[in-house]
């Protein structure tokens, strides 16, 4: 131990490796993910689509310290124990419709719902989960020459705020895991025009 780690007590290099290494074995995860690609074009010069889907499924996301009994996280939106949420399934839908030098991009994200915790009993507090939620977001894209493009982007078209009660999770006044997965939720739809100019 060096007399700085020594003076504040700390521990040495190897400990800290050693705690390191018995944090990532306590955490084991088990998850299936799905993903799909399909371009077609459309009859009389309308154009072609691309369609993309992707879906993550997380069966098991096991958390043990020490000698404690294994907690499953997985479909919990407060693990307690992490700055994630953990839903159990995911799923980004994205279809882009595309002619000439015309894009129109939807995207469609899908959580699932989620218990506050998955130690909660019936009887541990009125509400215990949070309902699945659905956002779209779209892009409008037009190439005005080789060089130039415009696109606007639209987040959250909908408007869709978190599902109810969401924003509850947490201890205290900590809730940065419901906040990071609705963020696009508590902002609420969002407008953006972007240009892009490519130098030659």
């Amino acid at each position: 131990m060096n007399k700085i780690a020594a003076a504040l007590a700390l521990p040495d290099t190897q400990t800290c490796l050693d705690t390191l290494h018995a944090l990532k074995d306590a955490i084991s995860m088990a998850e299936v993910r799905l993903d799909l690609m399909e371009t077609f074009d459309l009859p009389r010069q309308w154009g072609s689509m691309q369609f993309k889907a992707s879906y993550l499924d997380t069966k098991t996301l096991l958390l043990q310290v020490g000698s404690a009994a294994p907690l499953n996280e997985a479909d919990t939106l407060d693990t307690g124990n992490t700055t994630e949420a953990a839903p159990k399934s995911k799923a980004v839908f994205e279809l882009n419709y595309m002619k000439g030098p015309f894009q129109w991009y939807w995207q469609a994200q899908y959580i699932s719902m989620m218990d506050f915790n998955n130690q909660n009993t019936p009887t541990s507090q009125d509400i215990l989960s949070v309902p699945a939620w659905w956002i779209f977001n779209s892009t409008l894209t037009f190439d005005v020459t080789k060089a130039l493009e415009v696109r606007l982007i639209v987040d959250n078209v909908f408007d869709k705020e978190p599902p109810y009660p969401a924003l509850a999770a947490g201890t205290g006044g900590n809730f940065a895991t419901a906040t990071s997965l609705y963020f696009s939720g508590i902002i609420g739809r969002t407008y953006l025009l972007a240009v892009d100019y490519r130098f030659n």
